[in-house]
């Protein structure tokens, strides 16, 4: 039995946890990433990911997240 379930982070979060990850495992700085971020997220996110929740059966939504 296959169960695919996709699991909504809000962009805000998705952006959180990345500028974490670039800035304490990457060093990168925060202009870098907010730059990334801009001109290859928000597409990605719309054009391919979105496009694919809508045929899933099962969808999660996650609001509440800690990030130390």
């Amino acid at each position: 039995m296959n169960i695919k379930i996709y699991v909504d982070t809000p962009l805000y979060i998705c952006l959180m946890r990345r500028i974490k990850r670039d800035v304490l495992e990457r060093g990168r700085d925060i202009k870098q990433i907010l730059d990334q971020y801009n001109t290859q997220c928000p597409p990605h996110v719309f054009k391919n990911t979105l496009s694919q929740v809508r045929k899933m059966p099962m969808s999660l939504c996650l609001v509440a997240v800690k990030i130390k």
